[in-house]
């Protein structure tokens, strides 16, 4: 049985998928786990080489760009495991993530869903990654790019739960 489905939505970003993959195959057991990407009509050679250095990945090859939201969606009509995740392209992954991820579902089977922390290249957390519930004056901070002159403002601080 497949343990977990991993979701790809390609689009002229080959370079990148290729270090994803790559640390996908490190840091999980292989047996595990489907690798899905569903390539966006890419016109970097994406597919072929998918194809040539990935062959156990199950490759969607679409005709046009089908977005990102519908993409997903035939990843998820195909996918096997008992729980799915989706990556973007220029992710990597690090060693454990997955099984931290997945592990906390098995515990907590009255959760549907999880996210991981994402890190910027240099290791700094991405705050934008865990965001509280919006409320007016967070959205007019946030929009109105006030939060580049104020970083550590309360308000907009809630928001990022930094």
């Amino acid at each position: 049985m497949i343990f977990l489905s991993i979701v790809i939505v390609n689009w002229n970003s080959y370079s990148y998928l290729e270090q994803c993959l790559a640390s996908v195959v490190k840091t999980f057991p292989e047996e595990r786990y489907e690798v899905i990407v569903i390539d966006n009509a890419s016109t970097d050679e994406s597919v072929s080489r998918i194809k040539n250095r990935f062959p156990a990945v199950r490759l969607i090859a679409n005709d046009t760009n089908a977005g990102f939201a519908r993409a997903n969606n035939q990843g998820f009509a195909v996918a096997q495991g008992k729980y799915v995740l989706i990556l973007n392209p220029d992710t990597v992954v690090f060693p454990q993530a997955i099984e931290r991820l997945t592990g906390f579902l098995d515990q907590h089977p009255d959760f549907a869903a999880v996210g991981p922390k994402l890190l910027n290249a240099d290791k700094t957390i991405q705050f934008e990654c865990a965001r509280n519930f919006p409320t007016l004056s967070t959205e007019f901070f946030w929009l109105s790019t006030l939060v580049r002159r104020f970083p550590k403002n309360k308000i907009i601080g809630r928001y990022l739960m930094s």
